[in-house]
């Protein structure tokens, strides 16, 4: 994958055959997908959206596979999997963002822990080195992997094709879920206002809007924005004039 994948060690005697992978999901699903076609014929993925900790362990996984590891139902599989020596292992869902950590009703200010503190899987498969070191420093320091996001390997694959133009190129957009409550979401619109009356006077940039229909309609723009996939992410940078995310070329 991105960067490398980890199993854990209790798997190593599980190599030679064929593994059994338990996927806890209701959503979500692109992130399991890309793990299973990295395995091919190696696992055989369970999907499983009932999140019954006696179904689980009457399936005798080698390894327990979520996206979230907060939902109740979620650690209760968890638990399950620990208590029979089931190795488990959460994929990280984004970036790490004090308002998703601390001012989010699921968690945090919704009176639960905040996300990742502590980690309840055994393992958590990191975007990068900067969310590894502060999920560590949450009290993860064994926890933490540094495997990339699955779901976007297939753009490693992409050749690199930097598009030129004598006009500057600006991609503005927001997350499908602009804020998680809605005094921030009444922010994040005000910002966006702003930076639409700064562009407004600037001509010499072509702008390109990825934004939520409600949040298009507000500003008066033509949003891009038509599923959260990130096939659809990819095509209308590149066609706003960058190459792949994360590397910009002339879009910000």
């Amino acid at each position: 994958m991105g960067a490398r994948l980890v199993l854990p060690e209790s798997l190593g005697s599980n190599l030679g055959q064929q593994l059994r992978v338990w996927c806890l999901q209701r959503d979500h699903r692109a992130y399991f997908e890309s793990v299973e076609r990295w395995f091919g014929p190696k696992a055989t993925f369970v999907y499983d959206e009932q999140w019954d900790p006696a179904a689980m362990s009457a399936g005798e996984p080698d390894i327990v596979l979520c996206v979230n590891d907060w939902p109740y139902d979620v650690a209760c599989c968890l638990d399950a999997a620990r208590e029979q020596g089931i190795p488990s292992l959460v994929l990280q869902d984004g970036i790490l963002e004090w308002r998703c950590q601390y001012e989010n009703p699921l968690f945090g200010v919704g009176g639960g822990a905040p996300q990742h503190q502590p980690v309840l899987a055994d393992k958590i498969a990191c975007m990068g080195a900067q969310s590894a070191r502060q999920i560590a420093a949450w009290g993860n320091s064994s926890k933490v992997e540094i495997t990339g996001m699955p779901r976007l390997d297939y753009l490693l694959e992409r050749k690199s094709n930097p598009a030129h133009s004598p006009v500057q190129r600006v991609l503005v957009m927001t997350a499908k879920n602009p804020g998680f409550t809605p005094a921030q979401r009444e922010v994040t619109i005000r910002s966006l206002m702003d930076v639409k009356l700064f562009l407004d006077t600037r001509p010499d940039f072509q702008v390109s809007w990825r934004v939520g229909q409600t949040i298009a309609e507000t500003l008066g723009v033509s949003s891009g924005f038509g599923s959260a996939r990130s096939e659809e992410l990819a095509a209308q940078h590149r066609n706003a004039g960058g190459d792949d995310p994360g590397q910009a070329g002339d879009c910000t």
